[in-house]
């Protein structure tokens, strides 16, 4: 999954910044792994006094979990930079999944974008009034920041359901992308994998649980 996204015409640092955090949590399984399960000695090291021995089956068992991890990671961020929220609410309703759902999906992710202006005009703010000069000060804008986000996150909120309950809202409809229909080759591709993975968990290469 991760060579398929590099195929993809998207900035090489783009996906490294959206990897960053996901990869730095697989490291750090795999270390926990490594240091705690199996017997067989791979690395031995001495730090500050402290002997830190990593196990060759806790890091097998660490890369596997990787794997899955940044495989995972690597799709999602692929359906992100490729798919449009619209797309992939009418893929939602396709799946028949609620327009409750849906119309909430599409409303965070409208609002995502808004509390982030919030964010970042409450910084500027607070950075223009001296209110990061020192660690203290720094908690103690963070803890007024995150306060008057949740205000106004309430508010913006109430202002939004009486907007839509004024305008006769009653559900769906909030977007109306539809899927175009599907091409020979999707059809084979999606036909393709399923039988590929099908043969997969029948040989057990592949554990479904």
């Amino acid at each position: 999954s991760f060579s398929l996204l590099l195929t993809v015409k998207i900035p090489f640092t783009a996906i490294l910044r959206s990897m960053l955090l996901p990869l730095s949590f697989a490291v750090f399984i795999l270390l926990i792994r490594g240091l705690h399960e199996g017997e067989k000695v791979w690395l031995s090291l001495s730090i500050v006094g402290y002997k830190l021995v990593l196990k060759e089956e806790g890091l097998w068992n660490g890369l596997q979990t990787c794997s899955k991890v940044l495989g995972g990671i690597s799709l999602v961020i692929l359906l992100s930079f490729n798919t449009t929220i619209s797309q992939l609410c009418a893929g939602l309703k396709w799946f028949r999944v609620p327009n409750t759902i849906i119309d909430l999906l599409a409303l965070m992710y409208r609002y995502i974008f808004l509390f982030l202006d919030e964010v970042d005009t409450m910084w500027t703010a607070q950075r223009t009034r001296l209110g990061h000069t020192s660690w203290k000060n720094t908690i103690k804008s963070f803890g007024i920041l995150g306060g008057m986000l949740v205000i106004r996150a309430f508010a913006r909120a109430e202002q939004t359901y009486e907007a839509m309950h004024a305008r006769g809202y009653e559900g769906g409809g909030i977007l109306t992308a539809t899927l175009p229909p599907w091409r020979k080759k999707e059809y084979v591709f999606v036909i393709g994998i399923v039988l590929v993975l099908s043969f997969l968990i029948y040989t057990r290469h592949v554990r479904v649980w």
